[in-house]
């Protein structure tokens, strides 16, 4: 448990930012876009405050989608924001759009509260809210783009892989089931094998796809979605994980991944979106 709330740490870690932010002062307005190049690190610290204390959740989103356009987005104050607005903002969207800017931050640092988001933990900070099934499928999402992106998960995987071998196995949510199953297919120990053949004996087809899925990326081997020829497997072999990555060549996806479709929804977002008349 953390000594200080993460909203304070925020403030009180990164004095540049902050004291940037106090200077460029809140007058409940969105701040003009400008092109993402352009953005300055007053611009974001600006749109950082927008995004945690805009009364609008329009305006929060509006904020969180132009930080993701920019460079800053990797910054240690963005990202200990983004983590604040993922945890604690009344707004469902909002949530989902911070975390999204969490996976393409690219920051390990972010893995700690995407767990704590996935897993329900609401003692993080005073303010967290409980996360919506929609919500919790974003962190697990987030969590698979930033392992594919290549940040190192060595450190976290004690707390990632219970977090998601719990939410494969009783999360009610289908899409948090099924990305929970995926993201276990890149923790590869014999606990993980076991959760995955058991996500095999579940009602939805969906989920139990996603397991074979990881099952065979993590051994090399298929038994078509048999949870009995599995175990029967697993008995017998001395090394369950020798062959992995022979059948990567059939695991490759034909459809857009996870941030192709964030991608997507926050354009169609924006296209929808109409700006309010002052």
């Amino acid at each position: 448990m953390r000594a200080t709330p993460l909203r304070a740490t925020v403030w009180l870690c990164v004095p540049c930012l902050a004291m940037l932010v106090l200077a460029s002062g809140c007058s409940g307005h969105r701040t003009p876009q400008k092109h993402p190049s352009l953005v300055s690190e007053s611009d974001a610290a600006t749109l950082l405050q927008q995004a945690m204390e805009a009364p609008s959740a329009d305006d929060r989103r509006e904020a969180i989608v132009q930080l993701r356009r920019t460079k800053h987005i990797s910054r240690d104050t963005v990202v200990r924001g983004l983590c604040v607005v993922a945890e604690t903002d009344t707004s469902n969207v909002v949530r989902r759009t911070a975390i999204g800017g969490l996976a393409q931050s690219g920051r390990a640092e972010a893995l700690p509260t995407l767990v704590a988001i996935l897993t329900q933990e609401e003692r993080r900070d005073p303010l967290a809210r409980p996360a919506t099934g929609t919500v919790r499928s974003e962190a697990a999402g987030a969590l698979l783009y930033l392992i594919h992106d290549g940040v190192s998960v060595s450190r976290h995987a004690t707390t990632i892989r219970p977090a998601a071998m719990q939410a494969l196995a009783s999360d009610p949510s289908r899409e948090t089931r099924m990305r929970a199953a995926e993201l276990l297919g890149h923790l590869p120990n014999r606990e993980t094998l076991d959760a995955l053949v058991s996500g095999l004996e579940q009602s939805d087809f969906g989920v139990v796809l996603e397991c074979e899925r990881s099952l065979m990326r993590m051994t090399g081997h298929t038994h078509n979605h048999d949870p009995l020829a599995w175990r029967a497997w697993l008995a017998e072999a001395s090394d369950p994980f020798a062959d992995a990555g022979r059948l990567d060549a059939q695991l490759e996806r034909k459809e857009p991944n996870w941030l192709e479709r964030t991608w997507d929804s926050t354009r169609r977002s924006l296209a929808s979106y109409r700006p309010k008349e002052h």
